[in-house]
């Protein structure tokens, strides 16, 4: 099959009522009293996701920061990804597996046939909507999945002390650790995802046409330049694993007590998921935890300590960081631009599109040889060399 690259702002589901949900869920999934005034929609890059309270008829799994037994998730896909079932059926394993180890994350609920995959026709699907359904969605189909709900508060809301970044470079290290441990042939059947950091090169002709200051288009081609030269060689060479390649501050759920203290407890969003160098989703998240920063790589120097006390990495992918921070940083503005150019109305991909483009200048300005310095230094430290910074 051609590999496609996936742009995500044409490709959204249609979006549905309070009413169109609860009709949804009644219709495939065992629930009972669901509460329509619950029905509350939640941010999403490419998908349509429905938070809301009900009771499941059914047996769910309790860990130790468990979901409530009354909140849920509905999460209906766009219909690209619903073309690849195979890489649906990951996502749902993958979180399955992670919860059979003691990480956090929403638990897949059954439907009423027994499937966690709901199949529905674009007909089908707009009967739930208020928007009318013309002949080009009709040929389409979706994949609905309900999902149980994290409590707390994302990361993106409360304060990062370098002691936090420890701990969220701890949990992501262990859930690294446990992902080397899982494989699903779904994971090849993806096809080409414009946040997938190996394909990142594929994104040049798009920054051309998505990027009109000159000035802004010549950094981002600097960074295409950096990552082809000193990752791409590198890649059949480093370790992989299936990653979950979005580890941003919006799907890191945390929990803050009275005093303040900050937990990392969960873990969301596994939509992107591919099979890729382990390292980069610890780029990925240093890239994310940079952003917004005086000083961008100095503050991530802690979330590499803790990561590395949870799954070590050689000196080759360590050495790699640096390019794969700016990598994603690049993905995110090229992305950012070209997505809510072509959909204004999508004011998500806001949130890390500003901060992005100051981030690639602060790191930049800073350097590969400062950066390694860096880096070394962290690898040394522990958590009690950051609890009162």
């Amino acid at each position: 099959m051609q590999r496609v690259l996936l742009m995500m702002a044409d490709i959204r589901p249609p979006s549905l009522s309070p009413q169109g949900v609860v009709k949804l869920l009644n219709d495939y999934f065992p629930f009972k009293h669901i509460a329509e005034s619950s029905v509350k929609e939640l941010n999403s890059y490419d998908d349509r996701n429905y938070y809301f309270r009900g009771h499941f008829l059914g047996n769910i799994p309790k860990s130790e920061h468990s979901s409530s037994e009354n909140e849920f998730v509905l999460k209906v896909l766009n219909w690209r990804d619903s073309e690849m079932k195979s890489t649906v059926e990951m996502q749902t394993e993958v979180k399955k597996f992670l919860f059979s180890k003691g990480i956090n994350v929403p638990f897949p609920v059954a439907s009423v046939n027994g499937t966690e995959i709901v199949t529905l026709s674009g007909s089908s699907l707009f009967s739930y909507s208020e928007v009318s359904c013309d002949s080009q969605a009709a040929q389409y189909h979706y994949h609905a999945r309900v999902l149980t709900y994290l409590p707390g508060k994302l990361l993106s809301d409360v304060f990062v002390s370098p002691s936090v970044m420890f701990q969220l470079g701890e949990y992501i290290g262990s859930v690294s650790r446990e992902m080397k441990l899982f494989s699903h042939p779904g994971a090849s059947a993806r096809k080409l995802l414009q946040w997938d950091l190996q394909h990142l090169l594929t994104l040049r002709s798009l920054a051309d046409k998505s990027i009109s200051d000159l000035d802004k288009l010549q950094v981002i081609h600097k960074n295409f330049h950096d990552f082809e030269e000193n990752v791409v060689p590198m890649m059949p060479t480093l370790p992989h694993s299936i990653c979950h390649n979005d580890l941003n501050d919006m799907n890191i759920i945390v929990e803050e007590n009275q005093l303040g203290d900050v937990e990392v407890v969960g873990l969301i969003d596994f939509n992107d998921c591919v099979y890729t160098p382990t390292v980069f989703d610890l780029g990925i998240a240093m890239a994310y935890a940079s952003l917004e920063r005086p000083d961008p790589l100095k503050s991530v120097a802690p979330l590499l300590s803790g990561y590395l006390k949870e799954n070590p990495l050689t000196e080759k992918e360590i050495n790699l960081l640096y390019y794969v921070i700016l990598g994603r940083l690049t993905q995110t503005c090229v992305n950012g631009e070209y997505t809510y150019h072509s959909d204004p109305s999508n004011k998500y991909i806001l949130t890390h599109l500003k901060p992005a483009w100051e981030t690639i200048s602060k790191i930049q300005a800073t350097g590969k040889k400062v950066c390694d310095e860096i880096w070394h230094d962290a690898a040394s430290k522990t958590l009690k060399d950051y609890l009162f910074n």
